[in-house]
């Protein structure tokens, strides 16, 4: 018999309940099942605890469930004598029978299945739902057939609602398929108060009806300016405990999580009629801060931007006519309150003044009277780099036909070099960013092809550019920030979309200018604002050439047709100044000696190619562990056809050899570790969660592939480095001897000799693996976290305790500056910017951020980035070149956001 001391909290009747037995309306239990015999438990117990989960202990089990009358009664009876089936862990005696039990029972299905009664299910449902494992209890319910009978249920999960449990009633709701007879506010929006979306999720995942209750329910509490009261109301009329208030009591994070919402579920925003009047605000507030504050933005894309903001909305349409007097624009806005026929009884008294002191004033947008104004506003001031070519070498490609003969120019004028670039509408109110152009220059022509006009064209049109363009080698094509445009070129046309840069003619000029300010070039014209723009195509113009470019058009609408002639102008020169950054850059690299053509082989095919090896000074390469999967060296190629081979090509300099750019790596399961350590130091390095071994065929294949394409280095350990040579080949797998992670690191970088620079530590996302990332300002992100930005310098204080702006942060990444996206909680490719995990306090102190464009994670320089570097330079074989500054140092740190 079980022991009949322990009940786990439930009496024990005095005899075996009758499973046959009718079904009473509301049920009640215990923890006995039935009868086992009395050596079973305790022998279970001892084999366990010295074999732990064996095949010897796993027989002694399924041999007794074969004698049992009802297997089920019997293993339920084991489980609920288990003195650890309350210890919440996973390698508990409990743990262990109910998984080895719920195989063994999916296996004698056929069986055993006239066992299972009404009774049975309710007993086991109380039983299992004392632990917390949800994995175990998910397993229970399934194999035991719970959800047929589901309406048994129904008054459990009540309780676990009346007791406050709501992660539990939503569990168990989704795994009885009990969720539609709960209104959200059961436990749904409880979850979310609490800040548990993730298990709210798992409720609203198939229910379309249930999704946009909630956030229709979260958008009423943004129709007041008093949101606070509205949160307080709603807690206390559910009576929900450990509300995250942090999140309710600002517009700005409850917007982002409805907006969250809408775009997991697909849902319309005509079910947010309060978050669209918030953003639309923000929107016009945003542009007020571009053109008025900032002065970024030229008067045409003022006009065309502030019209299509406040367009279909007659309360900001007002709001546009009442700002306007804080910035001395009455004439602007009398044209404004005239174009939106805004009513006379709503005019500011400033604007009804203005009209009487001004009888004949028309309804004109108004235009700077100064010339010299006027030169600014129309982008032809002489202070920036300009164009070259005139307008008639400017052509739109807005056809098929025109399409094709775009890309028969390239081919037929032997064009080897052009610039690419693209443009696309900023986005506001939770939209995505939509391509709308992309710009070919040569040196005589400049092509703007018009992705929306050419909307409907036949897919084989673009199968034929990307043939004769976008993926043939022979013509390079010059960018800056490839990653960005390449993204959104990919997502806005789908025969594109699996196109490929590697070894296609691409040549990111930004890494070009990176490694020859790493080899100490000079600029001609470096002395000039040496810092100004960062690390932005218009610095690099201005280094080469003495002028910046006018950004003033830059954000604009280039969805609208026809384009102005200034931004027509814009784009083209965006692709045109890449030609002559080419071509300057050789000039002056070569000049002071500097290997320009090496640099671009090398970035344009991503491998290293020297003739020496590259395992040391006399060539070889230790091998490690037992001999098992050497490793290999970067493999060479050929010379970029579209450049023609550089002189000198096959002479490798020692300061070349090794780069951390030459080498990518996968993970195995077991080395998490070195994997993050590695991409610490800018190595691209994908990291498997699971044994590779444990995943589906076409996934395996999958990631096969992807090393082959990817001519990645398979790092691992064990019995599992031959099974990679036998899939792979030796040569493309290496065996880690060390056991720490750090040991493993410099192990690694050793064998491999990979040289890591001061630029390329903390240069990719030791989250995601991505090197490319947003980059914003401390006002833009307290923004966003819905706090003050006054709040870090408003008071002396405050300025006295704010640490100085560090220095711009030289990384190998992919950098770009995108605060209309940003300033929406999105990345550049969409991703949302996880701002709550940033601390307040950070966000007070630190003037500049990265953001993760992939996966959208934080990061900021911080004490742990020169003690990350000194680590390194103190390892030996790690090299560090570069110098870094202590002063370059910032207090501010938290977890292992900082950079």
């Amino acid at each position: 018999m079980s022991n009949p001391s322990r009940s786990n909290g439930y009496q024990r009747p005095p005899q075996g309940r009758n499973y046959a037995a009718g079904l009473p309306e509301r049920m009640t239990t215990t923890l006995y099942f039935t009868n086992i015999p009395p050596d079973i438990l305790p022998t279970l117990k001892k084999k366990y605890s010295l074999l732990k989960k064996s095949e010897h202990v796993r027989q002694q089990l399924l041999t007794f469930l074969e004698t049992c009358d009802n297997p089920y009664a019997s293993a339920l009876q084991i489980i609920a004598d288990c003195e650890d089936l309350l210890h919440n862990r996973t390698n508990t005696l409990a743990s262990f029978v109910i998984e080895e039990f719920c195989g063994w029972a999916r296996a004698h299905e056929r069986e055993i299945c006239h066992k299972l009664t009404p009774q049975l299910k309710y007993d086991a449902f109380c039983l299992i739902t004392m632990q917390k494992n949800y994995a175990l209890t998910k397993l229970i319910i399934d194999v035991l057939k719970m959800p047929a009978d589901k309406m048994l249920f129904v008054g459990n999960i009540k309780d676990f609602v009346l007791a406050k449990k709501y992660k539990e009633a939503c569990q168990c709701s989704v795994a009885l398929g009990l969720v539609r007879e709960f209104p959200i506010d059961y436990f749904v929006l409880p979850l979310i108060l609490q800040d548990k979306l993730s298990v709210a999720e798992e409720a609203l995942m198939k229910e379309p009806a249930m999704q946009e209750d909630l956030v229709h329910r979260l958008d009423e509490l943004l129709a007041d300016r008093n949101l606070r009261q509205n949160v307080d109301h709603l807690v206390r009329q559910l009576e929900v405990p450990d509300v995250k208030l942090d999140r309710f009591m600002h517009h700005k994070p409850l917007g982002k999580l409805i907006a969250k919402l809408v775009k997991t579920y697909n849902l319309s925003y005509d079910l947010t009629p309060n978050l669209n009047q918030k953003r639309s605000a923000g929107t016009l507030n945003f542009l007020f801060h571009k053109r008025f504050s900032e002065r970024t933005l030229s008067l045409d894309s003022w006009k065309e931007m502030i019209y299509d903001a406040v367009k279909d909305n007659k309360s900001l349409q007002l709001e546009l006519v009442l700002s306007l007097s804080a910035y001395n624009e009455p004439g602007e806005a009398f044209y404004w309150a005239n174009e939106f026929s805004v009513s006379h009884h709503d005019w500011p008294q400033y604007l009804v003044d203005y009209v009487k002191e001004n009888p004949n004033a028309k309804p004109e947008f108004p235009r700077p009277q100064d010339v010299n104004a006027q030169h600014s506003e129309n982008n032809s001031s002489d202070s920036f780099h300009s164009l070259l070519l005139p307008d008639s070498a400017i052509q739109m490609v807005d056809s098929e036909e025109l399409l094709r003969e775009c890309m028969m120019y390239i081919n037929s004028h032997d064009c080897k070099v052009v610039g690419i670039d693209s443009e696309w509408k900023p986005a506001f109110g939770g939209k995505q960013n939509e391509l709308a152009l992309i710009q070919i220059a040569t040196w005589d022509r400049i092509f703007i092809l018009d992705v929306i006009g050419m909307a409907g064209i036949p897919e084989d049109a673009w199968h034929e550019s990307s043939r004769l363009f976008f993926e043939n080698p022979e013509v390079l094509k010059l960018g800056f920030g490839l990653g960005g445009d390449m993204v959104m070129i990919k997502a806005a046309i789908a025969p594109l979309a699996n196109m490929k840069l590697n070894g296609s003619g691409y040549l990111d000029l930004s890494q070009v200018w990176r490694r020859l300010q790493n080899k100490g070039m000079t600029f001609p014209f470096s002395g000039r604002d040496a810092n100004a723009g960062g690390e932005s195509l218009s610095r690099l113009v201005n280094l080469c050439f003495g002028q910046a470019l006018n950004k003033s058009d830059q954000f604009s609408n280039w969805e609208q047709r026809p384009l102005r002639q200034g931004q027509i102008r814009y784009a083209a020169l965006d692709a045109f100044c890449l030609l002559e950054l080419h071509r300057d850059m050789q000039k002056y690299a070569e000049a002071q000696g500097l290997p320009f053509l090496e640099i671009v082989d090398e970035l344009i095919l991503g491998f290293r190619s020297p003739k020496k090896s590259v395992g040391g000074p006399s060539g070889h390469r230790r091998g490690r562990g037992r001999g098992r999967g050497r490793g290999r060296y970067p493999r060479g190629g050929s010379s970029n056809p579209g450049q023609g081979p550089s002189h000198g090509q096959e002479e490798a300099h020692d300061e070349d050899v090794g780069q951390v750019s030459s080498f990518k790596f996968l993970a195995d399961v077991m080395l998490c570790g070195l994997g993050r350590e590695l991409r610490k130091c800018g190595v691209d390095c994908m990291i498997l969660d699971k044994s590779l071994k444990s995943y589906p065929n076409a996934e395996v294949e999958a990631v096969f592939r992807q090393i082959a394409e990817q001519r990645r280095i398979v790092l691992s350990k064990g019995s599992n480095v031959d099974w990679f040579c036998s899939e792979l080949g030796p040569e493309d797998v290496y065996e880690v001897a060390c056991s720490a992670a750090r040991d493993q690191l410099k192990e690694v970088l050793e064998y491999f000799g990979i040289n890591v620079q001061e630029s390329d530590v903390f240069s990719r996302c030791k989250e995601c693996n991505s090197n490319a990332f947003d980059r914003a300002g401390r006002g833009l992100l307290m923004e966003l976290a819905g706090m003050d930005a006054e709040e870090s310098a408003g008071s002396e204080e405050g300025a006295a305790e704010a640490a100085p702006a560090p220095a711009e942060v030289k990384r190998g990444w992919v950098l770009s500056d995108n605060s209309s996206s940003i300033a929406q909680g999105r990345t550049l490719l969409g991703a949302k910017i996880q701002i709550e995990k940033v601390p307040q306090e950070v966000l007070k102190k630190i003037e500049m951020f990265y953001i993760c464009a992939v996966c959208g994670k934080v990061y900021w320089v911080g004490s742990h980035l020169s003690s990350a570097l000194r680590r390194h330079k103190a390892s030996g074989t790690v090299k560090v070149v570069g110098q870094f500054s202590d002063a370059e140092e910032h207090p501010a740190r938290a977890e292992a956001d900082g950079v």
